[in-house]
């Protein structure tokens, strides 16, 4: 059985920090002091759950600034435990962010479109377009990984 949830409490954060270092430390060599970034406080998450197990995890930054309906959500730290890949719990993790920014963009007003916005390392490129997103720009290191931007737009709920 799958779940797929926004995080709201302390034991799912845990199991979403847990995926994550297991990841990007533990897998990619990503530094403790990379991957924890202060940004995680003013993210949209959610965790990904198979027959009760995490196995999934991502987060969305929302548009900054008082009162702006306005700006790009940026998707990041989208992660899935290495036994579970393949299966298409990736696309999973990735369609309910969108939808949980759409939500989010709908409870501050406004109509149209959401504008989504992530840093897709290189490898994952084919992912991410078969997702319809756009790649955008030139390759640039994170982490010592190479990464492009990539962009999409989804409708706001009701807009």
């Amino acid at each position: 059985m799958i779940e797929i949830r926004q995080i709201t409490d302390d034991d799912d954060m845990a199991a979403a920090y847990a995926i994550r270092a297991e990841v990007f430390i533990d897998e990619q060599d990503v530094t403790l002091e990379e991957e924890v970034d202060g940004m995680d406080d003013l993210a949209l998450h959610v965790l990904l759950l198979v027959d009760g197990a995490p196995v999934g995890t991502g987060r969305a930054i929302p548009p900054h600034g008082p009162g702006s309906a306005g700006g790009s959500y940026h998707l990041g730290r989208i992660a899935v435990r290495m036994p579970w890949r393949g299966r298409g719990l990736g696309v999973v993790v990735v369609r309910a962010l969108e939808d949980l920014c759409a939500r989010h963009a709908s409870a501050r007003g406004g109509c149209g479109q959401v504008e989504l916005d992530l840093e897709a390392q290189t490898h994952a490129l084919g992912f991410y377009r078969r997702l319809g997103y756009t790649v955008c720009r030139r390759e640039f290191l994170d982490a010592r990984i190479a990464h492009r931007q990539a962009v999409r737009w989804v409708r706001r709920v009701g807009g």
